[in-house]
C-alpha cells in the first residue's frame, strides 16, 4: 500500500490539529505503524520510517496547497515542484545528504491528491454541523456536540386548531429530532430540494423531562414521528442517567481520597479528660493537649502537633 494510500485510510477516523507540533506528531506516530505493516514497502527506502514520515508530511502539506479555497489555480504547486521539495530527503538519520525518492512514486502521489482531496470521515457529528450550519438565527443552541445525533428530519404542518381543517401546505415546518432536542425552523428558500436551504428558528426544547400529549381528529392523524419523539426522549433520560451515575462514582473515588487526613489514632475520651489539679499547681500538663495548625486546610489533611501549656 502507497503511503498517501494509507494515509488517506487513516485521515478517515479523526481531524489534524492546527498546530504544526501536533500534526508532527501525528504524522509521526502514522510513519511509525506504516513501517510495522509494509515492512516490504519500507525496505524501499533508505531512511525508513523517517522517509516515510517526511513523504507523509509532504503529503499533508501538498493536499492543503491544491484544495485551498484561498488559493488561485496559478499559485497551486506543481508536480515539479513537490517531487523538488523532496528531492535528497530519502536519507539515514544522522547523514547531511541522501538520494532521490523514486520519480514515479512521488508522480503518483501528486496525481492520486491531486484527483481526490484527502479529508477526514464523516460521523454524526458532521452531520449535525451541516444542519448547525443552515439554521440563522441570532439566538440559538449549540448543536454540535459529540453526544449528539440526528434522529430523523420530516416536514410537517403546524395545527393552529385542532378543530378545524387546515389547507395543505399552510404553516408547514422542518423539525430536526435529535436524541436529546427536537428544533423546528421554517425554510427560507421556496424550492427546498436545493443543496443550500436555509432555515430560520422557530422553537426548540430539550427532551429531558418532556412529554408527548397525542390527540385524535377526523383532519388530522397520528404518524410515525410521535413515537420516535417518544424513543427520543426515553433515550434522553437514560443518558441523564448515566451521566448522574458517573458523576456519582468520582464523588465516591473524591470523598474516599479524602477520607485519610493524616490524624494520629486517639480514643475520643482521652481527649476529655480534665487535667488534675496538682498538675496545674505544677505546672505541668499530663494529657497531651492537640490543636490544629491554622496554615492547614481542612479539606487537605489536618496537622495535628503536641504542645505542652506553662502555667
Amino acid at each position: 500500500m502507497e503511503v498517501d494510500v494509507a494515509l488517506r485510510k487513516a485521515m478517515q477516523y479523526f481531524f489534524l490539529p492546527k498546530e504544526a507540533e501536533k500534526i508532527d506528531k501525528i504524522i509521526q506516530e502514522f510513519a511509525q505503524h506504516y513501517a510495522k505493516c509494509n515492512p516490504k514497502r519500507t525496505k524501499q527506502f533508505r531512511g525508513g520510517w523517517d522517509t516515510i514520515h517526511m513523504i507523509a508530511f509532504a503529503v499533508i502539506m501538498l493536499n492543503t496547497d491544491l484544495h485551498s479555497p484561498n488559493l488561485k489555480a496559478s499559485q497551486r504547486m506543481q508536480m515539479d515542484q513537490f517531487i523538488h521539495n523532496l528531492r535528497g530527503q530519502d536519507k539515514m538519520r544522522g547523514e547531511k545528504e541522501g538520494i532521490d525518492i523514486d520519480r514515479a512514486c512521488l508522480q503518483g502521489i501528486y496525481e492520486r491528491v491531486r484527483s481526490e482531496e484527502i479529508r477526514p470521515g464523516e460521523d454524526h457529528v458532521a452531520q449535525v454541523a451541516r444542519v448547525d450550519a443552515a439554521i440563522v438565527a441570532r439566538e440559538k443552541p449549540r448543536l454540535t456536540e459529540t453526544q449528539r445525533r440526528l434522529v430523523c428530519y420530516c416536514r410537517l404542518q403546524q395545527v393552529m386548531d385542532p378543530s378545524r381543517k387546515q389547507s395543505i401546505g399552510s404553516h408547514e415546518r422542518d423539525v430536526f429530532l435529535f436524541n436529546d432536542m427536537l428544533v423546528v425552523a421554517k425554510a427560507i428558500n421556496k424550492r427546498r430540494s436545493s443543496a443550500h436551504t436555509s432555515y430560520t428558528l422557530k422553537h426548540w426544547m430539550p427532551l429531558l423531562g418532556a412529554s408527548v400529549l397525542e390527540f385524535k381528529s377526523f383532519f388530522f392523524f397520528r404518524c410515525r414521528f410521535v413515537a420516535d419523539v417518544l424513543e427520543s426522549i426515553r433515550e434522553s433520560c437514560q443518558m441523564e442517567e448515566v451521566r448522574l451515575e458517573l458523576e456519582m462514582e468520582k464523588h465516591t473515588l473524591r470523598t474516599d481520597n479524602q477520607r485519610d487526613s493524616g490524624l494520629p489514632e486517639i480514643d475520643g475520651s482521652d481527649c476529655l479528660l480534665s487535667r488534675p489539679v496538682n498538675a496545674i499547681l505544677g505546672g505541668a500538663s499530663l494529657v497531651p493537649t492537640f490543636r490544629r495548625l491554622s496554615f492547614n486546610s481542612l479539606d487537605s489533611g489536618v496537622v495535628e502537633e503536641t504542645c505542652e501549656s506553662n502555667a
